[in-house]
């Protein structure tokens, strides 16, 4: 166990060679602006007190975290959060509403954070300011080989995106998945099925898909999709 006692420390970086250095007590140190872990034994329970703990936590970096499971953090200072390499992670649960977004321009030259994850939930909270086709984008260059999205809007039933990716085995790869060391979706995909979505909304995710992949051969459109 790590104590740490400074009130006017504002970053702090603590690394193991080991990966199982205990986790840290940092209840004296509520300065602290910059925040970056390294293959320390942070666990569930800590990481949950952890921003409750730092009130002024605006930089989060979690590098080969081994013991995290799930991340749930709640934080209105947060503005950046990195996680690298934590291979036993399986759900985060973010409530960061300043959490800066990665530009559109920029997504090319970064890895997904999520790229081998094959099903996603989130839960739209601002249900009057956001648009199903930027959430959806967003999710789709976090997870680009998702095979269930499912999303919580507030109704009986949870809109869901199902998607089905050609077998690309015997095929020519496009220049910009040869460029790249993951699979680009928009030439992997081959079906999406849309449920229980609103009617606008299912018109702009169909226009969405069409225009963003050049192998999408079918669109289903379940007769349970909402009015």
């Amino acid at each position: 166990m790590i104590d740490i006692v400074a009130p006017n420390l504002e970053d702090l970086y603590i690394g193991s060679f080991s990966r199982d250095l205990d986790v840290i007590n940092n209840a004296a140190s509520k300065s602290i602006k910059h925040l970056k872990l390294s293959a320390v034994a942070v666990n569930d329970q800590w990481l949950e007190s952890i921003f409750s703990n730092l009130p002024n936590l605006e930089i989060c970096h979690f590098v080969s975290c081994l013991s995290l499971r799930i991340m749930k953090i709640s934080s209105y200072r947060l503005k950046l959060l990195e996680i690298v390499t934590c291979c036993n992670l399986i759900a985060v649960d973010l409530d960061t509403p300043n959490v800066i977004v990665i530009p559109k321009d920029m997504r090319e030259n970064l890895l997904p954070p999520l790229y081998g994850a094959k099903r996603l939930h989130i839960k739209i909270m601002d249900q009057t300011n956001y648009s199903v086709v930027d959430v959806v984008d967003s999710l789709l260059w976090i997870s680009p080989q998702v095979d269930t999205l499912s999303v919580d809007q507030g109704r009986s039933l949870n809109s869901l995106i199902k998607f089905t990716y050609r077998d690309a085995a015997n095929e020519d790869e496009k220049p910009c998945c040869a460029s790249q060391a993951w699979k680009c979706w928009r030439h992997e995909l081959k079906k999406v099925k849309l449920q229980n979505f609103a009617r606008t909304e299912l018109e702009k995710l169909r226009n969405y898909f069409l225009t963003n992949t050049d192998t999408l051969s079918i669109i289903e459109n379940p007769s349970e999709c909402s009015l």
